[in-house]
């Protein structure tokens, strides 16, 4: 189960203190000879626009990936379910915060980068270049661009079969968490953190939104919604409380000979949700989406 983490705990780094650290240090970095390349101030600019999930612990992450694993696998062979053409993933991971960004070139290949809390240099040579190849055997299946598998090697120094090896072990966590949030027993809430007044007449004047303002999703499960629901709106309002009638796999029949020459076998019946899609607590505003992909469509990023 996700835990509901809106944000997180630790009283040493917080999400927006990584995120207002991580894109500053990028700006700078990208003002330097090091990174002043064309093509890194174009990473950078889609980064920057590029829509951020919130999972939170890692421990969660990894105990949620494990209980929904099989549907996941299945998930995958089926397709990278990325419903933006270009997705960052924040988590807390056992050493600190971790933006974990995932990206489709015009190539239709992918791009797979890691940024760390404690990081401070080499931004985007740990990038890892992949072509996603879908159905064989019941697994999804990557192949590694050799020039990324080459850059590794050159550091790690190990031969290469055993560099990829681990390359990929990182790949398929990274997709996982993808899947993870387009799983259908998961809701994606979109938190809006509030303007202050002086920050409000700056974005009027044309100025960008402080990055520790900017709105980002939040993944969770119906127990982790309702808490949040219950959490932000007084219940002397007495409004009804957001929940589903939930959803559950349904066997497809024989006669669905379509859906079963695909290699299909059942299909999520969708549930349905009762309650508010829109509230708000004094510093932020929610809103509720059934999926990922309904979040993406709203926001005009769908691929």
């Amino acid at each position: 189960m996700l835990r509901d983490l809106i944000e997180h705990d630790n009283p040493q780094v917080t999400l927006p203190d990584f995120l207002e650290s991580l894109f500053s240090r990028l700006a700078q970095w990208a003002g330097t000879a090091e990174g002043g390349n064309p093509h890194n101030a174009a990473k950078l600019a889609l980064l920057d626009r590029t829509p951020l999930f919130v999972l939170g612990d890692w421990d969660d992450i990894s105990a949620s990936i494990m209980d929904l694993r099989k549907d996941l696998v299945e998930d995958l062979a089926d397709g990278l379910m990325a419903p933006f053409p270009s997705i960052a993933v924040a988590y807390e991971s056992k050493s600190g915060w971790l933006l974990d960004w995932i990206h489709r070139t015009d190539a239709g290949e992918y791009v797979n980068t890691a940024f760390h809390e404690a990081q401070d240099a080499a931004w985007f040579q740990n990038s890892m270049e992949f072509e996603f190849h879908g159905k064989q055997d019941g697994q999804f299946l990557v192949h590694l661009a050799p020039q990324s598998v080459n850059r590794y090697a050159a550091v790690d120094g190990r031969p290469a079969m055993k560099v990829a090896h681990d390359m990929g072990w990182m790949i398929e966590d990274s997709l996982f968490r993808v899947a993870l949030i387009s799983h259908p027993e998961n809701y994606v809430v979109k938190k809006t953190p509030k303007l202050t007044p002086r920050e409000q007449r700056k974005v009027d004047r044309g100025e960008p939104i402080p990055i520790r303002k900017r709105p980002y999703y939040v993944v969770l499960d119906h127990t982790g919604l309702v808490n949040l629901r219950q959490e932000s709106i007084s219940r002397a309002l007495k409004l009804p409380l957001p929940h589903a009638r939930r959803g559950h796999w349904m066997r497809l029949a024989e006669r669905c000979a379509a859906a079963r020459s695909a290699g299909k076998d059942k299909v999520w019946r969708r549930e349905t949700y009762v309650g508010d899609t829109v509230f708000e607590t004094a510093s932020s505003r929610f809103e509720v989406f059934m999926s990922a992909r309904d979040a993406a469509r709203a926001d005009g990023n769908s691929s």
